[in-house]
């Protein structure tokens, strides 16, 4: 009889667990309807991106393919369910559940593979045991360590830092960032729109959006400082 109340008394808890759960990975089968195809790729890429493919020699494939869109109006039209995001190069969605109907709903459409929860991964810290510094890297100066006659560039001070990264090695290759777009992943960007130090890329209008994926919202100014910090030395 104990036996029969544990199995019971656990079973009701891992179903309590799974109720918690409201966000999921949505894994789609294919893109079978699509109205793309790879032979258009202007339907779903710029120029500019068929340009860099074009100029590092990157074919143009199914996974380029934006999901097939009535995979995406069938999920959307699922009471209860709100789409948070999607991956065309992985061919599946996040979505946002109020109701587990709605997942079983979703689960037995033919065009979906599976449905993952995902949730805030807990950290448990570990101890860390610290190293010192290898002898001579941490503390190298340019007598220590002085720049190559033959860099296009005079770092001055600042030779150090650019040699760890070997970034020298690119700009003497003539690699120097000129009509790149970058792509910043980070924590937050803290008060970037009124910092001083920012104050070119928004007079130069080089920022060209920005997307809080945590909270859902474009706004990224008022959060952590991480981004800002390496914003700035970007």
């Amino acid at each position: 009889m104990k036996k029969l109340l544990l199995l019971i008394f656990l079973f009701a808890e891992h179903q309590n667990i799974f109720a918690q759960y409201t966000r999921y990975i949505i894994q789609l089968k294919d893109k079978a309807g699509t109205p793309f195809t790879i032979a258009d790729p202007l339907q779903f890429l710029t120029q500019r991106a068929i340009d860099r493919r074009v100029r590092y020699n990157i074919a143009i494939d199914e996974s380029d393919l934006p999901i097939t869109p009535r995979y995406i109006d069938s999920i959307r039209a699922t009471v209860n369910v709100t789409i948070l995001n999607y991956s065309k190069w992985f061919n599946q969605l996040s979505i946002l559940i109020t109701d587990p109907a709605a997942l079983s709903k979703i689960n037995s459409y033919p065009f979906v593979v599976s449905s993952s929860p995902i949730a805030a991964r807990v950290q448990i810290p570990t101890p860390v045991k610290l190293k010192p510094d290898p002898p001579n890297v941490a503390s190298l100066s340019m007598a220590a360590r002085p720049q190559t006659p033959s860099d296009i560039y005079d770092y001055g001070i600042a030779y150090p830092q650019v040699s760890l990264h070997n970034a020298e090695f690119l700009h003497n290759q003539g690699f120097k960032g000129e009509g790149m777009q970058l792509a910043m992943m980070d924590a937050g960007f803290y008060h970037y729109k009124s910092l001083p130090t920012f104050d070119s890329i928004r007079n130069n209008h080089q920022i060209l959006g920005t997307w809080d994926f945590v909270a859902n919202e474009e706004s990224v100014d008022e959060d952590y400082v991480h981004g800002m910090d390496c914003l700035s030395t970007i």
